[in-house]
């Protein structure tokens, strides 16, 4: 029960038992969440995490009191402490699916890519949490969503919105780790400076400064800045809170102005653009009387006009890319079990680390199997013109068919489906799939 955790109960206990424990902290932490409203999740989730802190530190201090205390009392309230700690647990679990199942109720709501990812990163920047994250770049800009769960490709479109961009973007898949006011990108493969730029958008995203740096294999990049203070963590000021307040209350109001009025985006975006330049700078001034500007800008657009409903083809490639994103991923999870099998039975042999290498040529595949049928489709999702989109549409059905052209003809593909190590089916979960996939396409092409 909730109840049991509160600054009520423990200063309570102490206070019956004549505690005297340098609990200070843990008092704060609980005070804390008292505070936290019960529809805040990720709010209450963040102070019962500094209450699973606290106990645990309480916990040692405790230890050292031991003799102090007697046995008797020093068991009463290590049983307390522990009580409190399971609770904390129990209640961050349920906070947290709650929280997940709110991000889901957001749908694609641009406040994914900003507000909502405030208290994730800061989550990411005391460590001890991974989460996966998906990064959008074109030739001049950067856009990442980050999030407690699996990323469905679907957000892709969601990230493509954001960046204003119809195509010429490049997906990656990251898994997001942090430490030290610090946030760090594992990925398979980076373009260059990509730490640069996802620092410049994680700003614009959420104005939260945090040094980045990425890994991808067995090399490393970082954003080469290093922070003054505490770790990159954002400096205090007093008017950072009145900025970051209207920053997340005009962010919604933003998007849905650069919708509904193509022709009012040069300017909205340069303002925009200005009031993060000046909170770059801590000039949080000037930032607040830019965003000042820009609530006005957005009063005076006008109104969006009506729309007709999406045509059926918009179907064909949101399943499309859906399941073939699923089937990579199946055939990688075959890979990595024949990878593992293969290892496994060999690892006394005399030439294993050969072997090892040659193992990593079973992933070959995947560079003919790529992501272009997914770039392909987002491009066509996002084309400006219903010619631009059967264009684009009629390139995807080629992909479709080049991949299906490689699963058959291909020797690897065989060979790996007659390794004798363990039972696959990859030949056989491409063709199904990719005919399928074909056929959708197909049938939707007049749509």
């Amino acid at each position: 029960m909730a109840e049991k955790l509160s600054k009520e109960v423990w200063v309570a206990f102490a206070k019956k038992n004549k505690l005297s424990l340098e609990d200070g902290a843990l008092i704060k932490a609980l005070e804390k969440f008292d505070k936290c409203d019960e529809k805040q999740h990720e709010a209450r989730s963040a102070a019962l995490e500094g209450i699973v802190e606290q106990v645990k530190k309480q916990v040692v201090l405790l230890a050292k009191a031991k003799k102090d205390l007697g046995d008797k009392l020093f068991g009463q309230t290590k049983d307390k402490l522990y009580e409190l700690l399971d609770e904390s647990e129990k209640l961050q679990k349920s906070e947290g699916k709650k929280a997940e199942e709110a991000e889901d109720e957001e749908a694609d709501s641009p406040t994914l890519l900003t507000s909502a990812m405030i208290p994730l990163v800061r989550t990411l920047q005391k460590g001890e949490t991974t989460m996966p994250a998906l990064i959008a770049i074109t030739s001049k800009k950067a856009a990442v969503l980050i999030s407690r769960r699996a990323i469905s490709p679907s957000r892709r479109k969601l990230l493509a919105e954001y960046l204003q961009e119809t195509g010429g973007i490049k997906y990656l898949i990251a898994q997001c780790t942090g430490a030290s006011g610090q946030l760090e990108f594992q990925l398979d493969s980076s373009p260059g400076g990509l730490s640069k730029r996802l620092k410049q958008a994680v700003f614009e995203q959420t104005g939260l400064r945090t040094r980045i740096s990425l890994r991808f294999g067995e090399e490393s990049e970082s954003d080469g800045e290093e922070e003054e203070g505490n770790g990159g963590a954002e400096a205090e000021d007093p008017l950072l809170a009145a900025y970051m307040a209207r920053f997340e209350a005009l962010d919604e109001p933003y998007r849905q102005a650069l919708r509904r009025s193509p022709e009012t985006a040069t300017k909205l975006t340069a303002v925009h653009g200005f009031a993060i330049d000046k909170a770059e700078a801590h000039q949080y001034q000037a930032a607040l009387q830019a965003l000042d500007r820009l609530d006005k800008l957005i009063q005076e657009t006008p109104a969006a006009t009506t729309v007709g409903a999406q045509p059926q083809s918009f179907v064909a490639f949101t399943q499309t890319r859906l399941a073939w994103d699923q089937t990579r991923k199946a055939v990688q999870a075959d890979l990595r079990k024949l990878e593992a099998e293969i290892l496994a039975r060999c690892k006394d042999e005399s030439d294993f680390a050969d072997i090892e290498v040659g193992a990593k040529t079973l992933y070959e595949m995947l560079d003919v199997l790529d992501e272009r049928l997914i770039d392909k489709l987002d491009e066509a999702l996002n084309a400006a013109t219903p010619q631009a989109r059967q264009q684009l549409h009629l390139q995807a059905r080629e992909i479709v068919d080049e991949y299906l052209e490689f699963v058959e003809t291909d020797e690897l593909v065989a060979d790996i489906d007659a390794n004798g190590f363990v039972d696959t089916a990859v030949r056989a979960t491409l063709t199904t799939r990719l005919n399928d996939m074909a056929g959708r396409l197909a049938a939707s092409y007049a749509a």
